[in-house]
């Protein structure tokens, strides 16, 4: 091959748990030890670390690659197998517009080379991406059956264990070092504490995430939202906390000033909109109604959405549904 053939390489791993890297730099070192075989003349290297390419994430480095492909200054693109550049149709059919416009030769460490510009070319990327998309279907159904069979069995999933928690023999159980801190959480955010002063109070005790990091407002609304917290906080002090939470959110003014715009029904069947009466008062009253307000709902929208924010809170807190969610 001549020199003056220009390659480009692309890498990519999934998962890299312990953010070495190294799972790229293998295949980079297998992609170069390529080009340099074939006498190529390596223009630039590209990688995508703990990204996958089945959820459809924005890849940075491939964007990268292809754009440099696309600009004409290299004609290969070099890559350890198929699955590191594309497991969606989609993605394919990407990389095909590009590799005919511009000419482009796919070149894999262990896949061997594909020309996409011919239709053999075409039939086997599709079949490598068929197989590609079905082991990744397969690996997941793997993982859920065994997250499955943990949790038949009453032992933890193998998920980050949440705050407030220990595993002890497989199974998650309230930590005494920390499940004490939750209950108080709860209760300062239950008695009209705002979120974030609840989590400065978390700080001023020396407390942080499951993964090192202050208490911010989504934090405290992860620990006292999740199923579980229901076995660290008494069932009336987290239905008032959650309640709290919920009712802020509702006053978020980008968020809706009508909880139950289209969900809640009328007697006649009819969903409910948002209204102001004659007095300034926000209502709810049913869409259908066509000036007749006999037999018609017409309610207070603050009192119907306080009652529908209890009643989700308490729903929160059901032994039965904390159970099933865990």
């Amino acid at each position: 091959m001549s020199s003056s053939r220009r390659a480009v390489i692309y890498t990519r791993i999934s998962r890299d748990g312990a953010g070495e890297g190294l799972g790229v730099l293998r295949q980079r070192e297998a992609c170069e030890k390529l080009v340099a075989e074939r006498g190529w003349t390596l223009v630039e290297v590209f990688e995508d670390n703990d990204i996958s390419a089945f959820s459809g994430r924005r890849r940075p480095g491939y964007e990268a690659a292809l754009d440099l492909l696309g600009s004409g200054e290299a004609e290969y693109l070099v890559a350890w197998h198929v699955d590191r550049l594309y497991r969606r149709l989609t993605d394919l059919e990407r990389l095909v517009d590009l590799c005919q416009k511009r000419r482009v030769s796919i070149v894999t460490v262990t896949a061997g080379d594909m020309d996409l510009n011919t239709s053999s070319g075409l039939l086997v990327a599709s079949l490598l991406g068929a197989v590609a998309r079905s082991e990744v279907e397969r690996t997941r159904e793997r993982v859920l059956a065994a997250r499955k069979q943990k949790i038949d069995r009453g032992e933890h999933p193998g998920s980050p264990i949440p705050y407030g928690f220990q595993l002890v023999d497989k199974r998650l159980v309230p930590n005494p070092e920390t499940a004490g801190f939750v209950q108080i959480l709860a209760e300062r955010v239950a008695r009209g504490d705002t979120l974030a002063s609840a989590g400065r109070w978390m700080a001023s005790q020396g407390q942080k995430t499951v993964k090192g990091n202050l208490f911010t407002v989504t934090a405290v609304t992860q620990v006292l939202m999740r199923p579980r917290t229901g076995l660290l906080v008494d069932a009336a002090t987290l239905a008032q906390a959650r309640a709290q939470i919920l009712s802020r959110k509702g006053s978020n003014p980008k968020a809706r000033k009508f909880l139950m715009t289209g969900v809640a029904l009328c007697s006649c069947g009819s969903t409910v909109r948002g209204a102001v009466d004659t007095h300034g008062k926000l209502i709810y009253r049913c869409g259908q109604r066509d000036g007749q307000r006999e037999g018609h709902a017409s309610v207070n929208a603050a009192q119907a959405d306080d009652y529908a924010l209890w009643h989700v809170a308490y729903r929160l807190v059901d032994p039965a549904l904390i159970t099933a969610l865990m």
